[in-house]
């Protein structure tokens, strides 16, 4: 725990654009599902090209600032195979489903929990603030619609 403790201190904090998906989970109470620009990557930026063939594996998506948010700029299903631009960073994600020309992933970070009768997300633009560790594993810091926090 101390090693997770320690790699969230050094962990460099990205912006993620969100679009909801589902509100309630009957067990464990009122939640968000969130699905991240960065959860659909196009396969031609798979290096090697993406068969289809990969669902539950591991991926490596590397990200890049663009205007108000990050976005995909390239993936493999190797560590090795993935090289960091300037600014640039990797995130690990799961091979949820895909085939030319979308590649569905899951980070993990999927789901946000909240306060009874909080569930649904008001309308406008939604974004989340991820931590990415310097290994690439993503943690879910915030949720913001329309700049304000949420909720």
């Amino acid at each position: 725990m101390a090693s997770l403790e320690r790699a969230l201190a050094s962990a460099s904090l990205i912006r993620l654009d969100v679009a909801p998906v589902d509100p309630r989970d009957l067990l464990r109470g009122d939640y968000v599902r969130l699905r991240y620009g960065i959860s659909s990557v196009p396969a031609d930026l798979f290096t090697p090209p993406f068969s289809g063939e990969h669902w539950g594996e591991t991926v490596y998506v590397v990200l890049a600032a663009r205007d108000r948010a990050w976005t995909a700029v390239a993936a493999s299903l190797t560590r090795g195979r993935v090289a960091l631009g300037p600014g640039q960073r990797v995130i690990i994600g799961k091979i949820a489903s895909g085939s030319a020309p979308t590649v569905t992933v899951t980070y993990g970070i999927e789901r946000l929990y909240v306060p009874e009768g909080k569930g649904t997300l008001p309308r406008g633009v939604i974004q989340a603030d991820v931590a990415l560790t310097a290994d690439g594993r993503p943690f879910l810091k915030r949720v913001f619609v329309d700049g304000r926090p949420y909720p």
